[in-house]
């Protein structure tokens, strides 16, 4: 500051004026590097209180709700509606928690109101899209997808076990499986085509998700987490249920060959992966405090689509199809949320009230 002064310019000593005007600001976003924007949404909603607290009769009953927004964070809009609210601080009710409440109430107003916020504390973990990446987490998820692509090949069963057939050789497929193949399956000539449609639709949710940048690394890793997650049930399932494909079981015309994936109809994997990639992209990006209604609209008309596609293509029936829709709705939820328990943040707004010259501070942790 003095060599900017001894500098004897007009432009050098108005910028170290400014300087020492906001040294105050400056120091305290270095202790607490907070947005501007998050710094005004927080100054409006402190304005919004004092519109609706026409019935406060001093500054005194402000600061404490202020202060009681640090013992109870505002999260959801439930807890700001008890924010707002009137709170029955000497009431005869719960007395247990009316005490609590007292001492928390007192212990706020007993700190010095021009004490240095203490910095935010770490807070339990809630969302997947903050959880640290393990060391563990890529090799195990590379692990997991060669063991689906091994598994695939090798463990392949050889024979039928689910092989609907009566002892005299009449087809014994359920009623609801037979008509829907007959109804949606495609001609013998565009099988192929909906086998490759089939192909494209799993992976398109992940694709757009990738394109409109709302996934980064940590939401890439759980995303294919959930999908291997999901392709390593429905591997299980096929090898232990050994249903034949409905291609093979009519005997159509040029299916003599004897594939190893001849007997692994149930469940549908590509509609397992399509669904969970759906569920586990939209979770991590809701997670990512982003919209995901555009996902879910594109997302689940294209595993939708996945699992139409696996039946027009003979490869799957109806039931595979719901059974692996259900497998991936399952793991696109449950791996997210596994992932929630191990984050390093959690959104919150923590009020720490205090008097100087007429106003009323209050510092957001985020």
């Amino acid at each position: 500051m003095r060599a900017l002064r001894w500098q004897r310019l007009p432009e050098t000593e108005r910028l170290a004026d400014s300087l020492l005007t906001h040294l105050n600001g400056i120091a305290a976003y270095c202790d607490h590097p907070v947005r501007f924007g998050v710094v005004e949404s927080l100054n409006t909603t402190i304005k919004a209180v004092l519109r609706r607290a026409r019935g406060m009769r001093d500054e005194r009953m402000l600061l404490f709700k202020l202060k009681w927004a640090t013992a109870h964070a505002v999260r959801l809009s439930r807890d700001l509606a008890r924010f707002l609210s009137a709170q029955p601080l000497y009431s005869n009710r719960r007395g247990s928690a009316v005490i609590a409440r007292v001492l928390v109430v007192a212990l706020l107003v007993a700190a010095p109101l021009h004490a240095q916020a203490p910095p935010p504390a770490q807070t339990p973990p809630s969302t997947p899209a903050d959880a640290p990446i393990a060391k563990w987490e890529v090799p195990l998820t590379i692990a997991g997808m060669v063991t689906v692509l091994a598994s695939s090949s090798l463990l392949a069963p050889a024979a039928c076990r689910w092989c609907e057939t009566t002892p005299s050789g009449a087809d014994a497929v359920n009623g609801l499986d037979r008509s829907t193949r007959d109804a949606l399956r495609w001609s013998d000539a565009n099988v192929g085509k909906a086998d490759a449609l089939s192909n494209v639709t799993v992976y398109a949710p992940f694709a757009v998700a990738l394109i409109h940048r709302d996934l980064d690394s940590r939401g890439i890793l759980t995303v294919l987490q959930a999908v291997t997650t999901a392709a390593l049930i429905g591997q299980v399932t096929k090898v232990a249920a050994a249903r034949e494909r409905p291609l093979y079981h009519y005997r159509l015309p040029g299916t003599t060959d004897q594939p190893k994936d001849r007997n692994e109809s149930f469940v549908s994997g590509h509609t397992a992966e399509a669904f969970a990639m759906v569920v586990s992209t939209a979770r991590v990006t809701a997670a990512r405090r982003r919209k995901t209604k555009w996902l879910w609209i594109s997302g689940v008309p294209l595993a939708v689509a996945t699992g139409y596609f696996r039946i027009a293509a003979d490869k799957h029936y109806l039931t595979d199809v719901l059974a692996g829709a259900g497998v991936g709705i399952a793991s696109g939820y449950l791996v997210p949320a596994l992932h929630g328990g191990r984050s390093a943040k959690r959104p919150t707004i923590a009020a720490f009230g205090g008097a100087h010259d007429g106003s009323v501070v209050a510092t957001w942790t985020w």
